[in-house]
């Protein structure tokens, strides 16, 4: 599925597969693109579709994400 990553200034679109775990698709976009984030301290992305967070250790799948949606990379004042 394609999601779109929003991280600052940021912007891009990628493909990842469903039963990925999202921390670590983070991981790799850290080191791959111009996302910057601190997997150290980072629990939730925000998925814009949802309207909600979502835990960073759940799949793409578990999380209830799905092919389109937007992410946030950062700090946005949702319901978990």
């Amino acid at each position: 599925m394609t999601l779109t990553f929003i991280s600052g200034m940021f912007q891009g679109d990628f493909k990842v597969d469903k039963t990925y775990i999202i921390k670590e698709v983070l991981k790799i976009l850290t080191e791959n693109t111009e996302i910057k984030c601190d997997l150290k301290t980072i629990q939730y992305v925000s998925s814009i579709r949802r309207m909600k967070k979502i835990n960073i250790l759940y799949t793409f799948e578990e999380a209830g994400l799905f092919n389109g949606d937007i992410l946030i990379i950062g700090d946005l004042r949702w319901k978990q």
